[in-house]
């Protein structure tokens, strides 16, 4: 299998191969929305997302028809927002889409107080890791883990668990949770 070096990329056709497992890939300076779309379109189970939530980024086509789709098609979709992000009445009016997906009970979405890690955990086993970036820009370097190690994945998902659950510590960082 080959073996990404520093600051190359393997082609977005290996994400999809079967047999991919454990390997980082260095997106480098560059858009990773092409990364996302299929992270996203991996999705069977479960998508649990942190961000920043960048309105440019988010109104882009193809990222909207990938979550649209993903939280249509997994039964547990969560987003959570980080300190730096919109609040629901800008979300409602520059991102009518997601608000949509939220009213419907598709999305689970919080806010939380803190600046917080921005990742991207797809049925705990695919796993995108963002490096911290100032909040007017999209994070463009990024680590992509594939398959992951289900230690190191169940790891990355415990810590993406507890940043969901202090949110609910503080009833002003919750945005919409719709009701089960």
């Amino acid at each position: 299998m080959e073996q990404p070096s520093e600051g190359r990329c393997l082609s977005l056709d290996k994400i999809s191969k079967p047999g991919f497992f454990f390997r980082k890939i260095k997106v480098g300076k560059e858009d990773p929305q092409e990364y996302i779309v299929r992270l996203l379109g991996l999705g069977r189970y479960s998508i649990w997302m942190s961000t920043n939530l960048h309105l440019g980024f988010y109104k882009r086509e193809k990222v909207v028809e990938a979550m649209r789709d993903a939280a249509k098609r997994v039964k547990d979709f969560r987003l959570l927002l980080d300190a730096s992000s919109p609040g629901w009445e800008q979300i409602e009016k520059e991102l009518p889409w997601l608000a949509e997906l939220v009213r419907e009970g598709y999305v689970a979405i919080k806010k939380s107080r803190f600046q917080i890690p921005h990742w991207l955990i797809v049925d705990r086993k695919h796993i995108k890791l963002e490096k911290m970036h100032p909040p007017e820009e999209v994070g463009s370097e990024n680590i992509i883990l594939l398959n992951c190690d289900e230690a190191v994945a169940d790891l990355l998902s415990w810590e993406w668990l507890r940043m969901w659950e202090s949110s609910l510590d503080c009833s002003s960082s919750i945005i919409y949770t719709p009701s089960s």
